[in-house]
C-alpha cells in the first residue's frame, strides 16, 4: 500500500500542501484551520515519524478550492449543484477526486484562485437550509481533501485523480492543471464580514414574521465562521474569539425588532455549528453565548437593506436573447448610449418601458436597466471623464421604483407625476468610410461591440479629448500596439498536438509625412516607460542584421519585445539583397511571428551559442503609401514575412494653425487650476501611469503559477462566429481579382482576429474570450481588411516592372533625354549599375527608350530610336 511518506514530496513538487490524515479524520495537528501551517519541514517530520508516515494523505488548499459534492443515499449535491450552475452559468471541466467511482457525481472539484478569497463553507441556496445543502466549498481555513492513494475508511476503496475530461490519472494533476474558478462564482460565494456585525438603535417597525434573504446571509455568514475552526482543537486555533464574536452578533440580531430570529434560535444556532472537541463541549459553548449576551446587553444589530429582489448575475449584454428593435435599431444601440445627464432617466424608463411592453420579466428588465449606460456615474481622473461600469448615477432602490413607475405606466396608460416620460435616445449612425469597406458583423453585433468596456476604447477616447488633431486610424493601430507588447507573452491560442498560437501582431502603418504617425507612436511609448522598469524596456529599435536581431531574441527569451522601424519602405530593399548581412531579417522575423527561435551556434559568443528561445515579438513598420507600395511585389501577399501583417492607413488631417504651430501648451494652461499636478494631467502622465497600473493588475490576474502563457478558453459559440468570420474573408477573396494573393493574407488576418480577442480579454484580466471580445477584434479586422484590399491594388506590378517604369518615368520628367549617370544618381537606384542597365535593357527592348552614344556619354532618350549622327 501506498502511504503519505511516499506521495508526500510528489505532491509537493506539483503545487499541493500535503499533510497525513488516519482516515478521514483526525489530520495531523497543526496543518489544518485558519491557523494551520503546512511546509517542506513540516512533511519531512511528518514522513519520518512512525505514527503519521503510513497514514492517508490530506491536502491543505492553498491558492485553489475544491467544490465537494456529496451526491449518494439521501444526499443531493448534484442537483443542487445544477441550480447554482443555471443561475451562475457552468463551471469549466476541471481535474477531480473522488473514492465513489468515474461515473459518480459525488466528487471534489478543483477550482484556482487569482487571489486569496474568502467563501462561504457552504453555498447559500434559497430555501434551503445550510444542514440541507450538500456540498461544501473546500478551502485553507474550511475542511481539508482526503486524496489518493488514501483509502476511504468506509467503503474501502481507494481515491483517484481524474482529469477535466474525466479520465483516470495514474498520478496527481499539477495544481496548474486546475480551471480558474468563474468570477460570477467567486462573487456569489465571497464571505464580507464588512457588510455585517454593526450595531445600530432598536427599530421601529414590526418584527418580521420570517426571515428576508438579508437576516439569511448573515446568519450563513455567522455559520460559516462557527464552520471554518478546525475539527481537532489545538492551542491557538482561535476557537474562544470566534466563538465569542459569533455569539455576540447572533445576540444583536435575536435582541433586534428588524429581524425575525429569536434568542432561543440564536442560542441553538450556535450549539448545531460549533465543533465540540473532549475539552470544549456545550458548556463551553454556553459559557460565550450568555458572556455575549452581557457583553452585548443594549445593542442591536442594524437594520437590513430593503429585501429588494436580486439582480441576474451579469456576464456582459446577452446578445443571443431576441430584444425589441428601438425606431428600426437594434435595442443594444439604445442600450449602450450614454444620453446628456438631463436624459437620462427619461431613457432609462424607455427602455424599461420598451423592455416590459415586449414581455421580458422584470428581474431580467431590471438587470438590463442596471447595466446600461445611462445608469452609470462617469468618474473624472486626469482631467478627463470616463465611464466605470461600477459607478452608478441611480441606487438600486431607486432603479425599483423606476421598474414599479414603468408597469404603472403600462398598465394604466398614464405617467405618475414624479416619473419621466419615456423617452429613448438613438445614437448616430456610423460614417460610411471611404474606399473599399468590408463588414464582417452585422448593426447588432457592432452596436454590441461598442458596449465592451476595453482600454482601446477608453484609449481612443482619451486621444480625441487630449490632442487637438488625432489622426484615428494611427491611434487605433497603436493602442494594439500596446496590448501586444504588454500581454502577448500571458496567453498562447489553443490547437492540438501542442501546436498553441502566440498572440503577437505584425503591423504596417502608412501615410504621408507630417500626418502624425510618430506622432501618434509617442503615447504608447509613455505607457511602456511607465509600465516597465528601465532595464527591462521591451524596445529593441529596427536596426538589426538577420544575425543581431536572432541574437537579440534569443538574449530575451520568454520576453516582450518590441521591434520599431520609421521610413521603413527605405529599409526593406536592403533585407532583399542576397547575401548581405540583412537579408536574413525577414526570415527571422517570420519565425518570431510564430513565436520560435532556432539556435545559432558561435565560437565567438558562448552564452547564446547552441540556445533557442520563445520570442514574443510586436513588429511595428510606418512608412509612406508609395514608399511601401514600391517596395512590395504581388509575391509578398502569397508568401513571406510582409502577408503577416495587418495595414493601417492613415488620413490627411486637417491642421487648424495651433497644430501647425506645434501644438505646445501655453504656462496659462499650465497653470489652469493653479498647481503643477495641472501640467501632469496635461502631459498625459497621470493616464501613462493609471494604464500602467491596471495593466500590471491584469497580467496578476492572467499569470499562471508556472509563469507560462495561459492557454486561452474559447466557448464553441465564440469559435463558431470566429469560424463564420473566415468563411466571410474567404469570400472575399474569392470573389476579388487578385484571389491568389488575398487567401493566404486573409487566412493569417483569420487568426489576427482571434489574436486580437484574446488581447482584449487578457487586458480585462480574463483568460476566457468572450463574445464581445471576438467583436471588438472582427469590427477593427474590418478596417485591415480594406486596407489590404488597397495595398494588394498598389501593388499589382511587380517590383521589377515597377522600378523598369521609374526609370521611364523618370526620362520624361527630364524632358525625355537623361544620361546613365543622371539615373545611376537617383536614390533608389544608386550603387545598382547592373540592376540599373538590366533595367534600361528592358525599356529599350520593349521600344519604350533608345540608347544614344555619339557624343561619347550614353545618353538614354525617351521613343524607340536613336538620334543621328
Amino acid at each position: 500500500m501506498t502511504t503519505f511518506a511516499q506521495v508526500a514530496g510528489l505532491y509537493l513538487q506539483r503545487g499541493f500542501l500535503p499533510f497525513p490524515v488516519k482516515g478521514k479524520t483526525p489530520p495531523v495537528q497543526g496543518a489544518t484551520g485558519r491557523n494551520g501551517s503546512v511546509t517542506a519541514e513540516s512533511i519531512a517530520q511528518w514522513s519520518a515519524d512512525p505514527e503519521w508516515a503510513h497514514q492517508n494523505v490530506g491536502l491543505r488548499a492553498n491558492l485553489y478550492v475544491g467544490i465537494d459534492v456529496d451526491h449518494y443515499g439521501p444526499k443531493n449535491g448534484a442537483d443542487q449543484l445544477r441550480e447554482l450552475e443555471a443561475k451562475l452559468g457552468p463551471l469549466p471541466a476541471t481535474p477531480s477526486s473522488t473514492a465513489r467511482g468515474a461515473d459518480s457525481p459525488a466528487r471534489q472539484q478543483f477550482f484556482a484562485l487569482r487571489e486569496p478569497v474568502e467563501m462561504y463553507g457552504k453555498p447559500p441556496i434559497p430555501g434551503v437550509e445550510p444542514k440541507n445543502v450538500h456540498i461544501d466549498i473546500i478551502q485553507a481555513h474550511h475542511r481539508y481533501t482526503v486524496a489518493w492513494p488514501s483509502i476511504h475508511p468506509e467503503t474501502g476503496a481507494p481515491y483517484l485523480w481524474y482529469d477535466a475530461e474525466g479520465e483516470l490519472l495514474a498520478e496527481p494533476p499539477h495544481v496548474d492543471d486546475f480551471e480558474y474558478l468563474p468570477e460570477a462564482w467567486i462573487e456569489y460565494l465571497r464571505l464580507d464580514e464588512r457588510e455585517y456585525g454593526h450595531q445600530g438603535a432598536q427599530w421601529s417597525g414590526e418584527i418580521p414574521a420570517s426571515a428576508t434573504r438579508h437576516e439569511e446571509r448573515k446568519i450563513r455568514t455567522i455559520i460559516a465562521r462557527l464552520q471554518s475552526l478546525p475539527d481537532v482543537w489545538a492551542p491557538g486555533s482561535g476557537w474562544h474569539d470566534t466563538v465569542f464574536h459569533q455569539a455576540c452578533w447572533l445576540s444583536r440580531i435575536a435582541r433586534s425588532n428588524a429581524y425575525a430570529l429569536t434568542p432561543e434560535q440564536a442560542h441553538g444556532i450556535l450549539l448545531q455549528y460549533t465543533p465540540t472537541y473532549p475539552s470544549w463541549g456545550p458548556e463551553n459553548i454556553d459559557e460565550q453565548w450568555h458572556s455575549a449576551q452581557k457583553v452585548t446587553a443594549g445593542q442591536f444589530e442594524s437594520p437590513p437593506e430593503p429585501d429588494l429582489p436580486a439582480l441576474q448575475a451579469w456576464r456582459g449584454f446577452p446578445s443571443d436573447r431576441p430584444y425589441p428593435t428601438i425606431q428600426g435599431r437594434p435595442f443594444v444601440a439604445a442600450w449602450a448610449h450614454a444620453p446628456e445627464p438631463s436624459q437620462r432617466a427619461a431613457h432609462r424608463a424607455g427602455l424599461l418601458h420598451a423592455l416590459l411592453e415586449a414581455g421580458v420579466e422584470e428581474i431580467e428588465a431590471a438587470t438590463l436597466v442596471w447595466h446600461c449606460a445611462a445608469s452609470l456615474q462617469p468618474i473624472t481622473f486626469g482631467g478627463q471623464t470616463y465611464s466605470d461600469p461600477h459607478s452608478k448615477c441611480i441606487t438600486i432602490e431607486q432603479l425599483w421604483a423606476e421598474v414599479a413607475a414603468a408597469i404603472e405606466t403600462l398598465t394604466t396608460g398614464t405617467i405618475a407625476d414624479d416619473a419621466p416620460a419615456p423617452i429613448i435616445a438613438l445614437p448616430a449612425p456610423p460614417p460610411q468610410a471611404a474606399g473599399p469597406s468590408v463588414t464582417l458583423i452585422n448593426e447588432q453585433e457592432r452596436a454590441q461591440a461598442a458596449t465592451v468596456d476595453w482600454f482601446g476604447a477608453r484609449y481612443l477616447d482619451w486621444a480625441r479629448k487630449t490632442f487637438e488633431a488625432v489622426n484615428e486610424p494611427y491611434y487605433r493601430m497603436n493602442r494594439w500596439t500596446v496590448l501586444s507588447v504588454i500581454f502577448s507573452p500571458k496567453g498562447v491560442l489553443p490547437r492540438p498536438g501542442a501546436n498553441d498560437r502566440p498572440v503577437n501582431l505584425f503591423q504596417a502603418i502608412v501615410g504621408r509625412t507630417t500626418t502624425g504617425k510618430s506622432e501618434a507612436l509617442r503615447p504608447p511609448r509613455h505607457i511602456f516607460k511607465a509600465y516597465y522598469m528601465l532595464s527591462e524596456s521591451p524596445s529593441i529599435g529596427g536596426d538589426h542584421t538577420g544575425e543581431s536581431l536572432k541574437g537579440t531574441l534569443i538574449e530575451r527569451d520568454g520576453k516582450a519585445t518590441w521591434f520599431h522601424l520609421d521610413e521603413a519602405h527605405t529599409k526593406i530593399p536592403t533585407w532583399r539583397k542576397p547575401n548581405s548581412p540583412y537579408s536574413e531579417v525577414p526570415g527571422v522575423l517570420t519565425l518570431a511571428f510564430d513565436g520560435e527561435i532556432d539556435a545559432i551556434f558561435r565560437r565567438t559568443d558562448k552564452e547564446i551559442s547552441g540556445r533557442a528561445a520563445q520570442a514574443y515579438l510586436t513588429v511595428h513598420l510606418m512608412g509612406t503609401p508609395q514608399g511601401m507600395a514600391d517596395v512590395m511585389s504581388p509575391a509578398d501577399w502569397e508568401s513571406g514575412f510582409l502577408n503577416r501583417f495587418v495595414w493601417g492607413i492613415g488620413d490627411m488631417p486637417t491642421e487648424s494653425v495651433t497644430m501647425m504651430a506645434g501644438g505646445f501648451l501655453t504656462e496659462e494652461d499650465l497653470a489652469a487650476e493653479g498647481d503643477d499636478d495641472t501640467a501632469a494631467v496635461a502631459s498625459g502622465k497621470a493616464m501613462y501611469q493609471q494604464w500602467a497600473a491596471e495593466f500590471a493588475a491584469a497580467v496578476q490576474s492572467v499569470s499562471t503559477p508556472s509563469g507560462a502563457p495561459a492557454r486561452m478558453r474559447i466557448p464553441a459559440d465564440v469559435a463558431r462566429r470566429h469560424q463564420n468570420i473566415a468563411v466571410t474573408l474567404q469570400e472575399i477573396a474569392k470573389n476579388s481579382p487578385y484571389e491568389e494573393r488575398l487567401r493566404p493574407t486573409f487566412r493569417r488576418l483569420t487568426e489576427t482576429v482571434l489574436r486580437c480577442a484574446a488581447l482584449v480579454a487578457l487586458s480585462s484580466g480574463r483568460t476566457r474570450i468572450e463574445m464581445g471580445d471576438l467583436l471588438v477584434a472582427a469590427e477593427q479586422t474590418e478596417e485591415w481588411a480594406a486596407n489590404i484590399l488597397i495595398m494588394v491594388a498598389a501593388t499589382d506590378e511587380s517590383l521589377r516592372t515597377r522600378e523598369v517604369n521609374m526609370i521611364e518615368k523618370a526620362l520624361l520628367e527630364r524632358g525625355g533625354v537623361v544620361s546613365f549617370a543622371d539615373i545611376h544618381r537617383l536614390p533608389r537606384f544608386a550603387n545598382r549599375r547592373r540592376d540599373v542597365e538590366d533595367m534600361i535593357g528592358e525599356l529599350v527592348a520593349q521600344g519604350r527608350a533608345s540608347i544614344d552614344q555619339n557624343t561619347g556619354t550614353k545618353i538614354l532618350r525617351a521613343g524607340g530610336y536613336a538620334r543621328a549622327a
